[in-house]
């Protein structure tokens, strides 16, 4: 529990936090939702802006032109997942929704790339995944 030490007592600066908050039990329901953000370390805008953002237009775009390249159609996708219909494959190219990380790897697998080459990130930084 996040309210706990390691030895199974309550930290001060957690009872404190929940006293402050009008709180008498730890397990009353939105007590942790309501000091969660004292727990967190203070960031600056620029800490926040510095971690990458997956551009899931971009990426949905990156796995229909990879898909092409290696010459397969969306059938082909679905035949290699096992769906029963293509609306996962056709949401992802779309951007609206992303594969499971399990379904990443397969994806990576079947096109003959890595992870890092199926998604794009908006930051500083392209993350470097290796499948």
């Amino acid at each position: 529990m996040p309210w706990r030490t390691e030895n199974g007592t309550q930290s001060k600066r957690f009872r404190l936090l929940l006293l402050q908050e009008g709180v008498r039990q730890p397990y009353e329901t939105g007590c942790i939702s309501r000091i969660l953000p004292a727990l967190q370390p203070e960031r600056s805008a620029n800490q926040m802006n510095m971690w990458p953002v997956i551009d899931m237009t971009a990426t949905g775009r990156n796995i229909a032109r990879l898909r092409k390249q290696a010459g397969m159609t969306v059938r082909d996708l679905q035949d290699a997942f096992g769906f029963s219909n293509p609306q996962a494959i056709y949401k992802w190219q779309r951007g609206q929704a992303m594969p499971t990380l399990d379904n990443m790897v397969i994806l990576a697998a079947v096109l003959g790339v890595g992870i890092d080459d199926i998604i794009v990130c908006n930051g500083p930084f392209q993350a470097k995944i290796i499948a």
